[in-house]
């Protein structure tokens, strides 16, 4: 029985793959035929197109009453990106980063993980923080608008050339980011209850990981051809609209409840793990050393996490 279930989440994860990719496809397609500037289509469309996965999980599990999954997933996220995703590209290869990320994104990233865990210290993300967080995306996305960042190349050539194929990637992706989510977060939770572990287990480690297939993807593919600083600067910036974008979302449907073992553990190790990770690329490089400290930091995290969250 479990063993179909677990196939279940991992087509889950395929059709949010897959989803998100044509999503990305498509709205880049429709922005260009409104003739955007291909800097604002970099700065929107494909800037949060990773956190897709991200967004769409945690706002389905809100929907579906299980806030425990929309937090978890969030925190496992960023958690995974930083060590696992730039942990171990770092382990194959020094990589170097780029002076802007390290001057605007990496302290926008340690604000949003403080805000988050001073907004949780009353038990619970709410509405109203949901909001603060949206306001705060916007002005972000603002913040990259005015920086004029560059699109990916690769993303914008991808766009499909009539507006018929631009409808069908755009209604494509959302059908299978929807449906892939909603398989994700059913089986995640069914998973849960057969091995008597809590969803906030399964949320901040399967589940997490399977959101951040598309930071892994990108960022292993951009480290492959001589960019890893375009890798790093994926990943905070993906961390960053996690937390403002996605958290928000979520916790305007719902309230979503934080606990003393998430406020003890697991918002303080995201903090630390974020400014050792800031530390670490101040030379502007992440060496192998500092690569496998970050691994380590990773089996670390899910041995306490599985210690303290028992179901």
């Amino acid at each position: 029985m479990i063993l179909f279930n677990v196939l279940l989440l991992l087509l889950g994860f395929a059709l949010i793959l897959i989803g998100a990719e044509g999503f990305i496809r498509g709205g880049s397609g429709l922005a260009k035929f409104f003739h955007i500037p291909e800097f604002v289509i970099g700065a929107t469309v494909v800037a949060f197109g990773t956190s897709l996965p991200e967004l769409v999980t945690s706002t389905y599990a809100a929907f579906k009453g299980i806030p425990a999954i929309s937090l978890s997933n969030i925190v496992g996220s960023n958690v995974f990106n930083i060590t696992l995703v730039l942990g171990l590209s770092a382990m194959v290869r020094p990589l170097l980063t780029r002076r802007d990320v390290f001057r605007r994104d990496a302290p926008t990233f340690l604000f949003a993980v403080v805000l988050l865990f001073l907004l949780g210290l009353d038990g619970s993300i709410t509405s109203f923080d949901g909001f603060l967080f949206l306001a705060l995306f916007v002005s972000f996305l603002y913040w990259l608008l005015r920086e004029r960042e560059e699109a990916d190349r690769e993303f914008l050539e991808m766009a499909p050339s009539s507006k018929f194929k631009v409808f069908l990637y755009i209604i494509f992706g959302i059908v299978s980011l929807w449906l892939g989510s909603k398989m994700a977060v059913d089986n995640a939770v069914v998973i849960a209850r057969e091995l008597g572990v809590s969803e906030w287990i399964i949320g901040a480690t399967v589940v997490a990981a399977g959101t951040s297939l598309p930071e892994f993807a990108t960022s292993f593919v951009a480290f492959l051809r001589g960019r890893g600083a375009l890798a790093v600067g994926n990943v905070i910036g993906s961390n960053v609209i996690n937390i403002l974008l996605v958290v928000g979302v979520a916790s305007v449907i719902t309230p979503l409840p934080v606990n003393q073992d998430v406020l003890r553990f697991d918002f303080p190790f995201l903090f630390f793990i974020s400014l050792i990770l800031i530390f670490m690329i101040n030379d502007q490089e992440l060496s192998r050393e500092s690569g496998f400290s970050l691994f380590v930091a990773y089996i670390a995290y899910v041995f306490m996490l599985i210690k303290l969250h028992r179901g």
